[in-house]
């Protein structure tokens, strides 16, 4: 594996991660901030896909598999805050697959050679 594709695609995990967390703190409101921080969030996971591309034995590791899987299941319980401020979304569901996509980060890293990135 490329080093410099993975420090890449590393840095940019930590970023959805970051995202992820930064929404999920907004996840009650009925409001912009909901919404923008949920684009912001599709922008890293964006990002990080795009990345995945970079080196196709990255893109099917089974960790870099799940972590996206994790992603996507979160990116479930926000169905509609993009377009309709007043969607209701809930927390508890999304504080469990917060905890899951951290895990799935976490295994990732370790898997890449990066376990110094590890989310605690």
């Amino acid at each position: 594996m490329n080093s410099d594709i993975v420090e890449i695609l590393t840095t940019q995990g930590k970023n959805t991660v970051k995202a992820i967390q930064d929404l999920k703190q907004q996840a009650k409101k009925l409001n912009k901030e909901r919404s923008d921080l949920y684009e912001k969030f599709c922008a890293n996971e964006h990002s990080f896909r795009v990345y995945t591309y970079m080196d196709q034995n990255i893109r099917e590791s089974n960790e870099v598999q799940a972590f996206l899987q994790k992603v996507e299941e979160l990116n479930e319980n926000f169905v509609g805050v993009n377009t309709e401020l007043e969607t209701t979304v809930d927390e508890k569901k999304v504080a469990v697959s917060y905890k899951k996509v951290v895990e799935a980060y976490n295994d990732m890293v370790k898997s890449l050679g990066f376990a110094e990135e590890v989310i605690l």
